[in-house]
């Protein structure tokens, strides 16, 4: 125990990107054997991972094979070997076993962005960082053992510590719906160039300081015109304020116009989501739109919007898009 106890030393000493000494850790032949079957079936599990399919049933093979000949001690050491898929199995069944404060071991890997490959389906992308599965798979721990507060924690933590992965932006979603951490969300969207997600999280804090920021944002990844507006849309449907009515009003009397392009669907919401009078005579000007397929096209979009809006303040409007149908 130890030996065991200097080796965890060490690599917990190591950031987990560090080069991984497999002959220190002393491993048996069959250990060994277990980390080449890993690492020819490089894939993580997720919930959504091909049950039942030859993925699923190779990779759990590979986590009871870790669970049953592996140590703690070994597993620990293991989330920091040179391979990511190793450090991902690894991890994943310490999960599950380590009695020890396992967000810790997380938190070593806020910075650990090597790639590892996620099956079609999974709730992960297709590839996705090992700090991101990392966190993934810890939050689902907590969200199966109803630990809402080691979660909490967990976002806390992601959005306070600098790092690239797509966790920190799912954080900062949760936050902001829960009205969390403003400063320093606001200072991470504005030292990373403010994006279309930025701007969208930093309208469901509903401050009045970032209006004309959600009202002139243009982003230069996004050339075209009905991509920026849809995100401009998306955020206003967030932070209803009475200061965006023109913008919308002067939108929806151009957008009629034409045939509808992106950034209709996202228009119409986010005047939807003003539930009153005047919303509801917005939305009823593409009823009036003269040009047969224009229209149809328009009030397609219309419906699509409503569907995200159950206010029964549009509930006539819905009898006339049946009507269309």
């Amino acid at each position: 125990m130890r030996l065991y106890g200097i080796i965890l030393l060490y690599f917990l000493s190591l950031p987990a990107w560090a080069q991984f000494d497999q002959d220190f850790l002393d491993l048996s032949a069959e250990e060994n054997l277990i980390l080449k079957s890993i690492t020819a079936y490089d894939v993580v599990k997720t919930d959504t991972t091909g049950r039942l399919t030859q993925v699923w049933l190779e990779i759990d093979s590979q986590l009871c094979s870790l669970s049953e000949r592996m140590s703690i001690q070994k597993l620990l050491a293991l989330t920091h070997h040179d391979k990511p898929i190793i450090r991902c199995r690894a991890f994943h069944v310490l999960v599950d076993e380590y009695e020890g404060d396992a967000l810790s071991i997380v938190q070593k890997h806020l910075q650990d962005t090597a790639v590892v490959h996620s099956s079609p389906g999974s709730c992960l992308p297709m590839k996705t960082y090992v700090g991101d599965y990392f966190a993934e798979v810890y939050r689902r721990k907590c969200f199966f053992a109803r630990d809402f507060i080691q979660r909490d924690k967990l976002d806390s933590i992601v959005i306070f510590t600098p790092n690239k992965l797509s966790a920190r932006h799912s954080a900062m979603y949760r936050a902001a719906n829960a009205g969390k951490f403003y400063n320093k969300v606001r200072e991470i969207v504005m030292e990373a160039g403010v994006s279309g997600q930025g701007i969208i999280i930093l309208a469901k804090f509903r401050k009045e300081q970032d209006i004309d920021l959600i009202m002139n944002w243009k982003s230069s990844d996004h050339p075209h015109r009905d991509r920026n507006a849809s995100c401009t849309f998306l955020a206003i449907a967030e932070f209803t304020h009475v200061a965006f009515s023109p913008l919308l009003q002067q939108y929806i009397k151009k957008a009629i116009l034409v045939k509808p392009d992106i950034s209709c669907r996202s228009l119409y919401f986010a005047i939807a989501n003003y539930n009153n009078k005047a919303s509801h005579n917005l939305l009823s000007l593409p009823f009036q739109i003269a040009d047969k397929s224009i229209r149809s096209e328009h009030l397609e979009k219309l419906s699509e919007a409503l569907e995200m809006n159950s206010n029964p303040i549009y509930n006539d409007l819905r009898t006339r898009l049946k009507g269309y149908k």
